[in-house]
């Protein structure tokens, strides 16, 4: 194994999973689980780099909302930037490999620990950079977590909402009681999640009619580009050596 595939949630998981079994190159990649949000994916993948042979290439992979509207909804993206947001002070930036794959557009990866989109007007500055962006809930740590470890890191990621398709505002607070340490403050977002979920059942219908085919496509993205990521790699590998 020399690439390390990181997806937060089972379905990630599997799509990834299924997609390089697709492309016919298990041997080369595992597929890391780590759970949603920046400290759950943090935690397992220093767990990973502690127990498991080391990787030459971390993938962050799995779903990612647009910030700028210049994305659409099932494009795939990469990032060299990757920022994890916050305040002027606690804002940081990391450095990640590019993959230049057919169709894969370059962005600014924006990574924060709550689910946001592209209406959220607490990241509106983002909107100045140079490149479109992106948002999503681990990347930032695990490219800051590959760094430190000298491994290099890669983003390819599934656009599955815009700010003009945004995901329903009940998935916020669901999100969270998945990300939020603590049981009691777990199951108020979960309640709260739940509540507002009932109250919005055309997002419900909505988001479950257009969340079936996510699965499908990031599974077709890695059958499609699995080869292409293990070459890059490789050439990569030689080319330091």
């Amino acid at each position: 194994m020399s690439i390390l595939v990181c997806a937060a949630s089972p379905t990630e998981h599997s799509a990834c999973v299924r997609g390089i079994r697709d492309a016919g190159l298990e041997s080369e990649f595992e597929v890391l689980r780590t759970g949603m949000g920046l400290e759950n994916a943090g935690r397992s993948l220093q767990q990973y780099l502690k127990t498991a042979a080391r990787p030459r290439l971390i993938v962050s992979s799995g779903f990612a909302g647009a910030f700028s509207p210049q994305l659409a909804r099932n494009a795939w993206v990469t990032a060299e930037n990757v920022l994890l947001s916050g305040t002027a002070v606690t804002e940081r930036s990391f450095r990640a490999r590019p993959f230049n794959g057919p169709g894969v557009i370059s962005c600014t990866m924006v990574s924060s620990a709550e689910l946001v989109s592209g209406q959220d007007k607490k990241l509106q500055r983002y909107l100045a950079l140079p490149q479109p962006v992106a948002v999503d809930m681990e990347s930032a740590v695990l490219a800051e977590i590959a760094g430190e470890s000298g491994i290099a890191i890669m983003i390819f990621r599934m656009i599955t909402d815009t700010p003009e398709n945004p995901l329903p505002d009940f998935l916020g607070p669901l999100t969270g009681a998945f990300t939020t340490q603590g049981l009691r403050a777990r199951a108020t977002l979960g309640i709260k999640g739940i509540s507002a979920a009932a109250r919005d059942a055309r997002g419900v219908v909505r988001l479950v009619k257009e969340g079936a085919a996510w699965p499908k496509m990031l599974r077709r993205g890695w059958s499609q580009n699995a080869a292409l990521i293990h070459k890059i790699n490789l050439n990569e590998t030689v080319r330091k050596s």
